[in-house]
């Protein structure tokens, strides 16, 4: 599952993850993310799905506004 954030001006923001990019390695073949949030505190959770037809499970992730895993975040 990749996430992706962008500056106003289009840019991948290199503040977050890797240069913008924050991927997460899920264990079925395919992922799509689905659906973004940003809570109040700046936390982002991503929910998507996952498997071959892409409708096997879903995935729940979230991130610390640098783009990092949430190590409080229990899935």
């Amino acid at each position: 599952m990749v996430t992706l954030r962008f500056l106003s001006d289009g840019s991948l923001d290199p503040s977050f993850g890797d240069e913008g990019v924050v991927s997460t390695a899920v264990t079925a073949d395919g992922s799509a993310v689905e659906a973004v949030s940003v809570q109040a505190d700046g936390k982002i959770v991503v929910a998507g799905s996952f498997g071959q037809s892409l409708d096997e499970g879903f995935v729940l992730a979230r991130y610390l506004p640098d783009g990092t895993p949430d190590p409080t975040f229990r899935q």
